[in-house]
């Protein structure tokens, strides 16, 4: 259990709303099949631990890459779930969700960031990722942003208060040749 007080700094993807929606029918049907572990972390993917909140250019660069990771083998620009997995804080806890279909950004794309090796859909944390049912269906969505985010420990085992920055939106995909953004 992390202390009352203990934060921790995220850069997060925020799917558009639509797609978190369709997240929570997944989350609610777990929860009332017997999962307690799901309203502890936002329906956002962490996509590294940072120390202070990254500028807006750093952001829009970031939204920049994800969406061209999105365009990559024939995806269109969507991004969608895969198997469940999960991403393991210096803390020792587990969050665990579905995996998403994009690469997370280099190692040193910015400065004293410790970036998560996959992406995932972020559902709550868990002691494992066995613990979370698949999910029945894919979810696929194209519109999505980043943000910076922190989360703050309650003193409670598995409660938390997040609050997320200011998202800045993937850019468009323009139609036509190779879905060049």
């Amino acid at each position: 259990m992390s202390p009352a007080g203990a934060v921790y700094r995220f850069l997060v993807l925020v799917p558009h709303a639509n797609a978190r929606a369709e997240f929570g029918k997944y989350l609610r049907e777990s929860f009332f099949r017997g999962g307690t572990e799901f309203c502890s972390f936002p329906a956002v993917a962490p996509v590294a631990l940072v120390g202070a909140p990254a500028a807006k250019a750093e952001l829009k660069s970031l939204a920049a890459f994800f969406r061209l990771q999105g365009c990559k083998n024939g995806g269109g620009g969507k991004i969608s779930t895969g198997k469940i997995d999960s991403v393991r804080l210096p803390d020792g806890k587990s969050i665990a969700g579905p995996r998403l279909s994009i690469e997370p950004p280099p190692a040193l794309w910015l400065a004293g960031a410790e970036f998560f090796s996959q992406l995932i859909l972020a559902a709550g944390f868990f002691q494992t990722p066995e613990s979370l049912p698949p999910l029945k269906e894919t979810v696929r969505f194209g519109a999505a942003a980043v943000a910076n985010m922190r989360l703050e420990a309650l003193g409670y085992d598995q409660s938390y208060s997040w609050t997320i920055g200011t998202p800045h939106w993937l850019p468009a995909v323009k139609k036509g040749a190779g879905a060049d953004i």
